[in-house]
């Protein structure tokens, strides 16, 4: 699990990251994890989400 353990250990301690990221589609949830390992902070994970929402969006 040394893949995932940055947000494993970032959705443990901060609830409020664990609360965006499920509610996030399964899609999006999917395509997070190749880069959980960069991400440390809540504003990371929004981030993250954010680019990989932005293109549905200009759809």
């Amino acid at each position: 699990m040394k893949y995932f353990c940055n947000l494993t250990a970032l959705l443990s301690i901060d609830q409020t990251a664990n609360a965006c990221f499920c509610a996030l589609s399964p899609e999006i949830r999917q395509r997070i994890l190749p880069h959980s390992a960069q991400l440390h902070t809540r504003e990371e994970l929004l981030l993250c989400a954010f680019r990989l929402l932005l293109p549905q969006v200009q759809q």
